[in-house]
């Protein structure tokens, strides 16, 4: 069943964001993923499934308002091993505003265990803030998905 709807996955060429896309093809959605490093193997591959790549950095509001364009929904996830804690939280918070004031009627936002809590581990304690911050922007419809960990971790060089 096909319809207009489309879906940006961020981390689309990741673990996490490739896996959200490989579950939505096939669903009759649009789906589009920002690349922020534009032309990298992995995007061109993506582009060969019938995902739209766009040029989006978490860290640049220009890029990220153009990737929402039309959007419907969203999958969002930052990847602090890359971004670091700091800048993860800003990206998180960055995110969720642009989507609010872009209209998007349905945000996955991929948080962490603990979470719910202040835990003193600063990437979950940013992570707990981001979340407040989803709450806190009253999106029509959104998902806090809570994983505790990878199995893919295992597996990293």
């Amino acid at each position: 069943m096909k319809n207009d709807r489309t879906i940006l996955i961020t981390g689309v060429t990741g673990n996490q964001g490739g896996a959200v896309a490989r579950a939505l093809q096939g669903a009759g959605v649009h789906l589009r993923g920002p690349d922020a490093k534009a032309g990298q193997p992995a995007a061109a591959a993506l582009s060969r499934q019938d995902i739209e790549i766009v040029k989006g950095d978490l860290d640049d509001e220009a890029t990220l308002r153009h990737a929402l364009a039309g959007a419907w929904g969203v999958f969002g996830m930052q990847n602090a091993g890359e971004a670091g804690v700091e800048r993860e939280e800003a990206q998180g918070k960055r995110l969720a505003t642009l989507l609010r004031e872009a209209g998007i009627e349905h945000f996955v936002y991929t948080s962490v265990g603990s979470a719910d809590k202040q835990t003193g581990v600063p990437h979950f304690d940013s992570k707990w803030r981001i979340e407040e911050t989803v709450r806190g922007l009253r999106f029509p419809s959104h998902v806090i998905l809570r994983p505790v960990f990878f199995m893919e971790n295992l597996l990293a060089p």
